[in-house]
């Protein structure tokens, strides 16, 4: 487990030294600074700089951020320094940030809007960034006020639609709560995570040159990548709370197998096309031989 370090919003807290850099008292602050990353840029537990929560709701202009960013990138270039932005499509602070962190939540309080808001997001950032830097989503892990939390099969079903859209990484947002209040989702968020983790390979996979494509009109987002060995790897996602039915998903190339590493399970085959019944908002990431 790694953590993100803020040196942003609010600070160290004890030390103010964000709102003495914004107030004009950089010497201070600097030193402050200096000292704060000092302190933590070698504790294993590091994993990010975390620059800023929000800037454009939170009023703060390109030359600000830029201002934080290089505090940190001269004191500590070897950890990447990340900003979260609900404003995906603004490129105003690309170029002082390391990854880009787009944050939807679909599931508010008073509605609950379709799931590809995370997959939407995710190629909106990535578009921002032309993708030169990695885009990591930071997905829901919270109920709004008034709300509800969004279930088991919703949280892995955005973190699949994610995966689907090409993130880089998975980043989990419990509203303050964390543990200690939100531990009835603990389980289902681990067992999340134990798939994503065997799901790193293809994450990092290059795109295969083919595109998959499904037939029809299945809400399926589907993303095909070139394995290791040759073969084929598929990330599909039912985005909608319904059963699918013999949804043909056409790979393009004759294929001689096919699995579903998440469930163990074969994957009908059909010529150059997938056959595949969807549980409401189940993933799939099939492994594929070919000829």
């Amino acid at each position: 487990m790694r953590a993100f370090l803020s040196y942003g919003v609010s600070g160290d807290g004890e030390e103010d030294f964000y709102r003495r850099l914004m107030s004009g008292e950089a010497p201070e602050a600097e030193r402050l600074m200096t000292e704060f990353i000092e302190r933590w840029k070698s504790h294993p537990a590091l994993g990010a700089w975390y620059v800023y929560d929000e800037p454009v709701i939170n009023g703060r202009t390109p030359e600000e951020i830029r201002y934080l960013y290089e505090m940190a990138d001269s004191r500590d270039p070897y950890h990447p320094k990340v900003l979260c932005q609900v404003s995906w499509s603004d490129p105003r602070f690309v170029e002082y940030l390391d990854v880009l962190m787009p944050d939807p939540y679909p599931i508010k309080a008073d509605m609950v809007l379709p799931l590809t808001m995370v997959s939407d997001a995710v190629r909106s950032a990535r578009r921002t960034v032309d993708d030169e830097k990695p885009v990591w989503a930071v997905l829901q892990w919270y109920g709004y006020t008034g709300g509800r939390f969004p279930t088991a099969e919703e949280m892995r079903c955005m973190a699949f639609l994610a995966v689907a859209a090409e993130a880089k990484g998975i980043i989990w947002y419990s509203f303050y709560h964390g543990f200690k209040r939100d531990r009835a989702q603990w389980d289902d968020l681990q067992q999340i995570g134990r798939e994503l983790r065997r799901c790193e390979d293809v994450v990092l996979a290059p795109k295969a040159a083919a595109r998959a494509r499904v037939a029809g009109d299945a809400p399926v987002e589907v993303l095909l990548k070139r394995s290791a060995d040759g073969g084929l790897h598929l990330v599909a996602v039912n985005s909608e709370n319904r059963r699918l039915t013999d949804v043909r998903i056409i790979i393009g190339e004759q294929m001689t197998a096919a699995t579903d590493r998440l469930s163990g399970e074969a994957v009908a085959i059909d010529g150059d096309a997938l056959r595949v019944d969807f549980s409401p908002y189940q993933p799939l990431v099939v492994d594929i031989q070919t000829r």
